[in-house]
């Protein structure tokens, strides 16, 4: 959800490049529970034109009790998307994006007229996937001639783009921790690890399996 607000982002920030203008989008992530709307929506002023990005939408519904105060927080931020929407001026416009995984629990207020409009992101299909593990490994600097990126897109069947970005991250972990660089070894053991969630084969050393077969 992340990586897409911030590709929405920049695409525009290009767009503007183009049409000659020099300063950029103003990018705001916050949170549902972080209370103080009212703050937030003024910050955007400052910085408009402007996008904010709130993750968790849901948790904004005041009957999930995932967070307290909610409906008090709700009726606050319904206000002011209201006072938004009043604003005609280009350069003073704030954008609105929200995301969630749990769309069944978003208040139905938040999707009425001049508020919300629902856009749905399904799981990447194999043609996506090998574009993000080349965009990750170019982000790596990594040569993608030395790994095998079709395959694991074919062992990620089913995998989001965020639990693809985790797989990458921890892979970069696993390198770290043997002071190498990332490599198609690491990428199928993070595989394993986040995806597939099979536990890494424990290395015994051989005094140890000695010990073993000598109790056995």
């Amino acid at each position: 959800k992340t990586h897409s607000i911030k590709a929405f982002v920049g695409s525009m920030n290009e767009l503007a490049l183009k049409l000659g203008r020099s300063e950029k989008i103003f990018f705001l992530n916050v949170e549902p529970w972080e209370g103080n709307i009212e703050a937030v929506i003024e910050d955007a002023k400052r910085n408009a034109p402007c996008v904010i990005f709130i993750d968790e939408l849901h948790l904004f519904a005041g009957g999930t009790q995932i967070a307290t105060g909610n409906s008090i927080v709700l009726s606050k931020f319904l206000t002011e998307i209201d006072k938004i929407s009043q604003n005609n001026d280009p350069t003073k416009q704030i954008i609105l994006v929200g995301a969630t995984n749990r769309p069944e629990l978003l208040d139905p207020a938040l999707l009425r007229d001049g508020r919300f409009k629902t856009i749905h992101f399904s799981i990447p299909t194999l043609e996506q996937r090998i574009i993000v593990f080349e965009a990750l490994c170019k982000k790596s600097a990594l040569n993608t001639k030395t790994i095998n990126i079709r395959h694991l897109a074919l062992l990620t069947h089913g995998a989001s783009f965020s639990t693809i970005s985790t797989i990458f991250s921890h892979a970069g972990f696993l390198a770290k921790q043997n002071a190498e660089g990332i490599n198609d070894h690491y990428l199928y053991k993070a595989i394993n690890t986040i995806f597939r969630k099979i536990s890494p084969k424990i290395d015994i050393q051989q005094c140890e399996i000695d010990i073993l077969s000598y109790h056995y």
